[in-house]
């Protein structure tokens, strides 16, 4: 009845908003709030609530009674008083009103809600039971009563059809025969025959009605409850001839009366149960008094619950009702050794279920493993029903009569509310078992939570402060407690250095600290923090103190200040990739075009020589790009094999260049070879140069040193995590300020810095480059001492290019080679070149051109033995989208890989995509004569 409409009519505000706040908190819906009699009827007429809660005193012309009276009348709604006082002329009066409830103020919410859902109920069932009386009369009035007469000999003269209904008799059957052959009456209370009324009425000429109980058994053996009225039936003379019964069949009266006193007594139980249960101190107490109650109301001699456990199953308990402990001791004796499983026995289609249970006779019952013992002590019909916390099972209550009876419903209703009742205990225990529990786990996570916490009262001092807030402020709990919060909690703007007052951080207006503010620990540690206040409120709405949570975030400030930093890094990086790559296309038609000059000048001209230099300058230009390249994409190196010793020297010169530090260079002669990416090496060794010079800011010496090492016949200091063999060790050395021990395990994080302005980033790069070329770097440091960087790079096998040129400069060659590349300037000059080395041409300025021209020429039985293309083409297909094109229409197809971006992924794993060779921009002729030779000359796959 949750979802009733309900009126208030009370005339002081505060309460009826009280009233209303607590329906409305179980879900009743409050329709208006009057506060006088009059507004109460018009109210009532507009909205037509299921019920009117009403103040016997209010103010105005009419009182609560009249009010009530009115609307009673006029409207059939029920009424429930409620009221703090009413002297007895008042409360006569409002009896008079014929109320359905009356509640004393003040109460609790279970007497309100127990009370409104009586009334619905109780109005509900009169209702049903008027409209019904009124249907009877009706009925009876359509169909008329039921009339036998007889003569003075009390032979029977006349039946109407609705007698012959009633007694089963047809009148032809009827007439003549004795009353009480016919009208056979007995009383249903005593079970004894009733008392013919005919020959009183015939011999003393008075008018006589039957016992309440009286029921008419009919022919077909069906029992009528009846009402009866007999009178004489006199001639004109006053002369008794005989007698008129004038009876009905009023068993359904009966019954709805006995339904009506069966409900009001089940109301009376769950309204019983429910009160106690919600006082009961513990769910024991509880069940043990909703058993007891249950048994007394019904009749029933035994009662038992069964809890559950753990393992979902039923144990038994010890509370009971019997009516006669010495007989029923051995099936109690049973029951509390009997655990019963889901679905098993009484309690456990209970459990199974969740829902109510009748069984109507045990002791038949297949399903009931304490049958026999049942049986032995007379106990028959049984049932259970279920205590729930929403869905869960936590309990089952079942009870036994001594008769085999069919299942009542009504009283299973009942017993699904007195099981919901008993749920609400259970679960309210279970929120206060949880409200202690989580008491305790926010003591404990106070304790180790990562903000510093510090509650204050009223008067701003301090009553708590966590384990975190002392480690920030280096205040303990014990120091702490009591203090001011200002005395221990002092606060700046960052940005204006004002103090901040703990007035101004705890005050409404302004609650928790700025963003920007810092903390001066006791120890006059500063630190950047983040805080927010919050009011405690107690269940009365007053603020009884604040708590303050606050959180370091000096680390997070310098996180976010080297990310903003990083961020700039790449935008910048984006900027320079792009330069270098347009760069890199300029540097392969000057460089080209040089290759070009020289073939027409003999040595000895003096143009020769220039142009040597010029192509030197051209190199070490391509040089500087190949660094702003890896500095702009980083990724993985394009490696070539080559000897570092040149490497080292100019990438150390060049990082000290201008400065008050030189290096000294102890270079091992004859150091094997490397396979590395120049540019990257070249950054490594700049960075750990400049770290160098930056640990002397008073100048000194940088050593560098290059050594070849075999792990597996010399050894190392310590095992190193590489594999045993041949390896180029680069050694870094300064006698700088050195690292603190705690830091040499951070050296290579990023974003890790012991510097004012470092960025953190610059070692952390040298460390993924090294790992890359599938290499180690380790550091050893003394503080005033100096540091030493260590670099492992694996040895490959062969000769380096550049030792090569002596042997093979230019390498001729023919057939047909497709150049693809966005550039004109670079299309020209690299056709220019393959034309003097012999080839013959053809161009394409993106990739679509280039596969289309592929085709053709395959077509044509005239395909071409090569084909150079760009990888980066802005406005069309790209070398490495056509590649896969071209591997469709011919997977024999010799492509070359070709950009200004070196470290393109494509460059360092071309032939995972499908290329047979790559050369990086610029190059010369030298350099493009090799890759063709090889890429041409090579066998077929």
């Amino acid at each position: 009845m949750a979802d009733a409409r309900i009126l208030i009519v009370e005339d002081e505000r505060i309460v009826a908003k009280d009233i209303q706040n607590r329906l409305e908190a179980f879900e009743y819906t409050v329709v208006g709030i009057a506060s006088s009699g009059d507004e109460a009827i018009q109210k009532t007429e507009a909205a037509r609530p299921d019920l009117v809660l009403m103040d016997i005193v209010i103010k105005g012309d009419i009182s609560g009674v009249e009010a009530a009276k009115q609307i009673r009348e006029r409207f059939d709604i029920p009424i429930v008083y409620l009221t703090a006082y009413a002297d007895e002329k008042t409360f006569a009066q409002a009896i008079t009103s014929e109320p359905y409830g009356y509640i004393v103020k003040p109460f609790r919410d279970i007497e309100l809600i127990t009370t409104i859902n009586t009334a619905l109920y109780k109005h509900k069932t009169e209702r049903r039971l008027r409209e019904h009386e009124r249907w009877l009369a009706i009925t009876l009035k359509s169909i008329g009563d039921a009339v036998i007469t007889t003569d003075s000999k009390g032979l029977i003269t006349f039946m109407n059809s609705t007698a012959e209904a009633l007694t089963g008799w047809k009148q032809q059957d009827a007439l003549g025969l004795g009353l009480s052959e016919v009208f056979n009456i007995m009383n249903k209370k005593t079970g004894t025959q009733s008392e013919d009324p005919l020959m009183r009425v015939i011999s003393q000429g008075v008018e006589t009605g039957l016992a309440d109980n009286t029921v008419l058994l009919s022919k077909n053996g069906r029992e009528l409850f009846i009402s009866n009225k007999t009178a004489p039936i006199r001639d004109e003379k006053g002369n008794i001839t005989g007698a008129v019964l004038v009876f009905r069949d009023i068993t359904k009266h009966k019954q709805t009366e006995e339904l009506l006193r069966r409900t009001i007594s089940f109301l009376e139980l769950l309204q019983k149960v429910s009160a106690a249960a919600n006082q009961a101190s513990t769910v024991e107490e509880a069940v043990q008094f909703a058993v007891i109650q249950v048994c007394t109301y019904i009749g029933w001699p035994v009662g038992h619950v069964y809890l559950a456990d753990s393992a979902n199953e039923l144990a038994p308990t010890k509370i009971w009702y019997l009516r006669d402990p010495g007989r029923f001791d051995t099936f109690r004796g049973i029951t509390e050794v009997t655990r019963f499983s889901r679905g098993i026995g009484l309690p456990g289609r209970v459990l199974a279920t969740g829902k109510t249970v009748w069984i109507m006779d045990a002791t038949k019952d297949s399903n009931f493993p304490r049958a026999k013992q049942a049986g032995d002590i007379g106990l028959r019909a049984a049932f259970g029903f279920p205590v729930l916390v929403g869905t869960e099972v936590v309990a089952v209550l079942e009870f036994f009569s001594e008769e085999a009876m069919e299942p009542d419903e009504q009283l299973l209703e009942v017993m699904a509310h007195i099981g919901t009742q008993l749920g609400r205990v259970v679960e309210r225990r279970r929120a206060e078992e949880t409200l202690a529990t989580e008491k305790e786990r926010l003591a404990v996570t106070l304790r180790g939570i990562g903000d510093g916490v510090i509650t204050i009262d009223t008067g701003g001092n301090v009553v708590l402060i966590n384990k975190m807030g002392e480690e920030i402020t280096g205040w303990t709990q014990e120091e702490a407690r009591g203090r001011p919060l200002s005395s221990i909690f002092q606060v700046r703007d960052e940005k204006t250095g004002e103090p901040l007052e703990g007035s101004k951080l705890l005050s409404g207006a302004v609650p928790g600290v700025p963003s920007q503010a810092i903390l001066t620990s006791r120890a006059g540690m500063e630190r950047i923090i983040a805080s927010k206040s919050s009011a405690i409120i107690d269940k009365n709405g007053l603020s009884i103190g604040t708590v303050l949570a606050f959180r370091d975030i000096t680390e997070q400030r310098k996180i976010e200040q080297e990310l903003l930093r990083t961020q700039k890094l790449e935008s910048l990086g984006v900027l320079a990739g792009g330069i270098a790559h347009d760069f890199n296309n300029l540097l392969t038609a000057i460089l080209g075009n040089i290759s070009l000059a020289k073939m027409h000048l003999n040595k000895e001209d003096a143009g020769y020589e220039r142009l040597i230099e010029a192509e030197k300058a051209c190199i070490r230009t391509r040089d500087l790009t190949q660094q702003l390249v890896t500095f702009s994409r980083g990724g993985l190196p394009v490696k070539k094999l080559t000897s570092i010793e040149e490497l080292i020297k100019d990438s150390a010169i060049f990082a000290v260049r201008g400065s008050n530090v030189r290096c000294e260079f102890l270079i091992q002669d004859g150091l094997w070879p490397v396979e590395v990416d120049e540019g990257q090496i070249s950054q490594v060794i700049n960075n750990l140069v400049i770290n160098a010079q930056q640990a002397m800011p008073g100048g000194g010496t940088v050593k560098v040193k290059a050594e070849n090492i075999n792990t597996h016949t010399q050894g190392t200091e310590h095992k190193l995590p590489l594999e045993d063999g041949r390896y180029l060790r680069i050694t870094i050395e300064d006698n700088g300020l050195g690292i603190p021990e705690e830091h040499l395990s951070k050296v290579f994080d990023p974003y890790f810095t012991t510097k004012q302005n470092g960025s953190g980033l610059g070692l952390a790069t040298t460390y993924s480059i090294v790992k890359n070329h599938n290499g180690y770097i380790e550091v050893a440091s003394k503080l005033g001492v100096g540091t030493k960087f260590f670099i492992y790079l694996p040895v490959s096998d062969g000769v380096p290019q550049d030792q090569k040129v002596v042997i093979e400069e230019i390498i001729p060659g023919s057939g047909r080679i497709l150049v693809m590349d966005d550039e004109e300037a670079v299309r020209e000059t690299i056709g220019e070149i393959l034309e003097h080395l012999g080839y013959r041409v053809d161009y394409a300025c993106d990739g679509g051109e280039a596969v289309e021209k592929y085709c053709k020429a395959k077509k044509a039985k005239k395909p071409f033995d090569a084909v150079i293309m760009d990888l980066t083409i802005p406005a069309g297909m790209s070398g490495k989208e056509a590649i896969q094109q071209l591997l469709k229409i011919d997977s024999r197809v010799k492509a070359i890989a070709s950009s200004g971006y070196s470290d393109n992924p494509v460059m360092s794993e071309f032939d995972k995509h499908g290329f047979k060779g790559v050369i990086a921009k610029p190059y010369n002729i030298s350099e493009l004569s090799k890759v063709l030779k090889r890429v041409i000359g090579e066998e077929n796959r």
